[in-house]
């Protein structure tokens, strides 16, 4: 069995949310975005742990779900971001 891509791995977290936590995904958006106006991402994290008592992949996973959905789905975009403003070798 080959390993998971990192979008996998994010999709397979949040399509366990409910087994896992009792909770569906829509119920952890609600949580991350009454907490998400005082707190920053990583202590959104640390919230999520601590309070909700998610592991610190699941809540990890939340947090980008819920902000800003699989980021991983635009890798294309990330790929350009990192390489934007800089000249191409010649």
């Amino acid at each position: 069995m080959m390993a998971l891509s990192p979008k996998e791995m994010h999709d397979r977290i949040i399509e366990n949310l409910a087994s896992k936590t009792s909770h569906d995904r829509d119920h952890w958006h609600i949580v991350v975005a009454s907490a998400r106006s005082a707190l920053s991402d990583k202590k959104l994290v640390a919230h999520l742990k601590t309070e909700h008592d998610l592991g610190h992949y699941t809540a990890v996973a939340v947090v980008k779900e819920s902000m800003h959905g699989n980021e991983y789905d635009a890798v294309d975009d990330l790929i350009a971001a990192l390489f934007a403003g800089k000249s191409k070798a010649k």
